[in-house]
């Protein structure tokens, strides 16, 4: 991740029927599936293996795994992920800042030696 630009990798791994809530995408999303599949609640496709999905800016849409095993992707975000109930209302917005916030109280809380996964 970087702090500088805002900018995240991740791993993620969602159980099916796991899924992360409607979200809006302040940045460029992508995502390169490794295993499992998954789809945007309101899609008609489905990503598997190999699959790569982008997503503009501006959008918004909420994330499932489907099938019989874990969905696993390697994801970049650029900015910041504002998530909405249904109504429209932000709930929270989730970035760089807050996600590094997010593993320092992890590696506290459990007495692990934290990482630099800023780059910086």
């Amino acid at each position: 991740m970087s702090l500088a630009t805002g900018d995240m990798a991740l791993m993620i791994r969602a159980a099916p029927g796991a899924g992360l809530a409607s979200h809006y995408l302040h940045g460029v999303f992508v995502a390169y599936t490794i295993a499992g599949r998954w789809r945007y609640r309101d899609a008609e496709w489905v990503a598997g293996p190999g699959d790569v999905v982008i997503q503009p800016a501006g959008s918004t849409h909420a994330l499932q795994a489907v099938g019989e095993g874990a969905a696993e992707a390697f994801v970049h975000v650029a900015g910041a992920l504002e998530f909405r109930d249904e109504s429209g209302k932000t709930l929270r917005i989730e970035n760089a800042e807050t996600l590094h916030g997010r593993y320092l109280a992890h590696c506290a809380l459990h007495g692990l030696a934290c990482l630099d996964v800023t780059g910086g």
